[in-house]
């Protein structure tokens, strides 16, 4: 973490897996420095701060309606799944909205289904 070259980091978010394994989600800033932007999960200690492991891109800002940004992340598990609600488009006008990206793991990046 720490990367100027991405951004920096902003929007953290802490979940608690099924195994009690701890992440934390963010987002790189890259949109701010006219860079594409991702959401990250990373692996973290029981404290909530300490990372043990390599982050994984979970998504990025790579439709048209979110005008090169995704920001503000919170994912939660249900019935087998993980949700990942997520804002993007520009705060600053009408386009901004919330959507979703569902997947069965997300421990490595896969295939999800993304919804407006």
């Amino acid at each position: 973490m720490g990367n100027a070259q991405e951004g920096g980091e902003i929007d953290p978010f802490g979940f608690t897996d099924s195994d009690s394994t701890r992440y934390l989600l963010y987002k790189n800033d890259g949109n701010s420095i006219g860079e594409p932007d991702a959401i990250w999960l990373q692996p973290v200690a029981h404290d909530g701060i300490t990372l043990t492991g390599p982050r994984v891109e979970l998504l990025h800002n790579d439709r048209p309606d979110e005008a090169g940004v995704t920001e503000a992340p919170d994912l939660i598990r249900r019935d087998g799944r993980y949700i990942l609600f997520y804002s993007a488009g520009s705060y600053a006008g009408a386009g901004y909205h919330s959507g979703y990206a569902t997947s069965a793991r997300w421990k490595a990046r896969t295939s999800n289904q993304r919804t407006r």
